[in-house]
């Protein structure tokens, strides 16, 4: 009688080093995974402020073309003093009168 003797061939070791450390980077990887629910503190963050209506737009756009025209006035006050301090004196007063004529 004949006997067939099958043996397995054998696998190098690095191929199943290979495959545990690939086996335990997944486990690791599934283990550690956060979760798709997260619970937390739910705070309400404040809520975003509506466009201004016609009236309070205007509101807020009449101050600045106030503070605007003010500054304006001053900038031209002191333009129109220099100019008064540079001429000469008889001219000076021929220029004031001129300006207050106009107005």
């Amino acid at each position: 009688m004949v006997r067939i003797v099958w043996e397995r061939p054998s696998r190098p070791g690095w191929l199943v080093g290979a495959a545990m450390a690939v086996a335990l980077v997944l486990l690791a990887a599934f283990a550690l995974r956060s979760p798709s629910a997260v619970q937390g503190e739910i705070r309400e963050s404040a809520r975003p402020e509506a466009f201004l209506s016609g009236g309070a737009r205007s509101e807020i756009v009449l101050k600045e073309m106030s503070e605007t025209l003010r500054r304006i006035d001053a900038r031209l006050e002191r333009f129109e003093r220099a100019l008064r301090e540079s001429e000469p004196e008889g001219a000076g007063a021929a220029a004031t009168q001129s300006m207050q004529n106009e107005k």
